[in-house]
């Protein structure tokens, strides 16, 4: 935890009035913006972007799959649209003109069933049934056609994101993500 930052939790709500609306529950949300600005241009880069969509879309069916020999794990992998709020963050879909998609990379881990039981979260919630996603992430490596160099944009299940991270983004500058964060 870098001195200055701060952990800020944004909710979004479905907007009723648009089939892929969303919107940020704080009318303040654009203080974040420059925070956010890596969340959107990630989401049109990789689940949003038209080229990586089929490589998702298998990905999503083999989790959906595995989850199927897992009854301790649900196959939680977002189908959901969420190019509306790389928009609000600011992005243009013309965005992903500037990069080449190079390579995807789906990755998830097997969860045993006697690990989810004895977790934390389960024996607070005292639920013997307690069902828990299944950790996955999709990758894609693209190339910023304007600097020449590559880029890797990751999205899934927080768990498994937070395990291969050891950087992050406090809106102006990279930190290194340390055990206490």
């Amino acid at each position: 935890y870098h001195p200055g930052s701060q952990v800020e939790v944004l909710d979004l709500t479905h907007n009723l009035h648009s089939p892929f609306g969303i919107q940020f529950d704080d009318p303040n949300w654009k203080f974040y913006t420059d925070n956010l600005k890596p969340l959107g241009l990630g989401i049109l880069l990789n689940t949003c972007n038209p080229k990586a969509q089929e490589h998702y879309t298998k990905f999503s069916d083999h989790i959906a799959c595995e989850s199927l020999y897992n009854e301790s794990a649900v196959p939680v992998v977002n189908k959901r649209c969420l190019c509306e709020l790389a928009k609000q963050i600011g992005f243009a879909d013309s965005v992903v003109d500037f990069y080449e998609l190079e390579q995807q990379i789906g990755i998830f881990r097997h969860v045993h069933p006697e690990i989810v039981q004895k977790g934390k979260l389960a024996r607070s919630l005292n639920f013997p049934r307690l069902k828990m996603p299944f950790p996955n992430m999709t990758c894609a490596i693209l190339k910023d056609l304007h600097r020449g160099s590559n880029q890797l944009f990751s999205q899934g299940t927080a768990d498994l994101i937070l395990d291969a991270c050891n950087e992050y983004w406090d809106g102006a500058d990279i930190r290194v993500l340390t055990e206490s964060d």
